[in-house]
């Protein structure tokens, strides 16, 4: 289990979601929970709680009732280990997250900012296999969904990680 508080000194006029705040110089705060449970060696269960200090005067939006909080809750199977020819592993994450919740999300896909002004909910279905030794090649397939306006987002992201 893990806690944090992140500050992020006049973000909002510079993040890529810039669009949706009306105070550029305002600083943007979210703190978080997070807890895991491992099953057993194999399968894990993660789970992040996020709220952020932005009120509805902070978000240039034409919805009424944004929220400001959300969560994460991730499943995964193993994982391909770059050093071991034919592993592999899978994993689902779904994502409810309020405005203020994301500054710069890790998800492959930038696309996530089209819900800066509504915050977004949706899921990820990603699995990865070792084809070589240090080569790993990772699928994931990304649905995405606007919380007010329903607006839909779908990508398909595909990579092979070599590593030197």
């Amino acid at each position: 289990m893990s806690a944090g508080y992140d500050i992020f000194k006049n973000s909002l006029g510079v993040s890529s979601a810039s669009t949706c705040y009306t105070k550029e110089d305002e600083d943007n705060a979210i703190w978080n929970i997070n807890a895991s449970y491992a099953f057993d060696k194999n399968v894990k269960l993660n789970a992040t709680y996020l709220n952020s200090n932005l009120d509805q005067g902070d978000i240039a939006t034409t919805f009424n009732d944004v929220d400001t909080d959300g969560y994460v809750i991730g499943l995964a199977y193993k994982g391909a280990n770059k050093n071991k020819v034919g592993s592999w592993g899978a994993w689902a994450t779904y994502y409810d997250q309020g405005v203020g919740t994301v500054v710069a999300h890790t998800m492959k896909t930038g696309d996530w900012d089209l819900f800066a002004t509504e915050g977004y909910k949706g899921y990820d279905l990603g699995a990865n296999y070792t084809l070589a030794k240090n080569m790993v090649y990772n699928i994931d397939y990304y649905e995405l969904e606007g919380k007010e306006s329903g607006l839909k987002n779908k990508v398909l992201w595909s990579r092979l990680q070599i590593n030197f």
